[in-house]
């Protein structure tokens, strides 16, 4: 999956999480109102994730690109994202993990196989959320890797 940045609306914070967790630059704040989301998405050239009719009517009029996720779970928005983007199916790697709090870059891992966010200080290591996050993405799509630009 090819990396974008995303600007994640208050409805999809679960999915903000995961997508940083997929190695995503992906702005999420609850707090935000619509205008800040769209700047946001805007003058960072990031894709505008939200379900909101009238932020994606006014960020398709200023030029920006974006989806509204559908799907059961958030497994399943991820990955209608991912084809709405022709982005090919998304992997759990996590050597290319951002921070899931606060979005920050992931330093190196340390002996311990710890990795650090470079903005919180929060420490990650390799466990089973990466691969059931794995799993619930190939699951929603019954298994089979759906090649880049497929449609739901």
């Amino acid at each position: 999956m090819s990396r974008r940045a995303f600007a994640v609306d208050a409805m999809y914070g679960g999915v903000a999480r995961k997508l940083r967790m997929l190695g995503f630059d992906s702005t999420y704040d609850p707090d935000a109102d619509d205008d800040a989301i769209l700047r946001d998405a805007g003058a960072g050239g990031r894709v505008l994730i939200t379900a909101d009719g009238d932020l994606l009517r006014r960020a398709r009029k200023a030029g920006v690109v974006a989806v509204r996720p559908e799907g059961a779970d958030q497994a399943e928005q991820i990955l209608h994202i991912a084809d709405a983007l022709g982005l090919g199916m998304p992997r759990a790697d996590g050597g290319k993990s951002r921070c899931a709090a606060c979005n920050g870059v992931l330093r190196g891992e340390d002996s311990a196989g710890v990795r650090r966010c470079s903005s919180c200080g929060k420490a990650y290591w390799h466990g089973s959320h990466l691969d059931n996050l794995q799993r619930s993405l190939e699951k929603a799509c019954g298994g089979r890797r759906r090649p880049a630009g497929a449609r739901s």
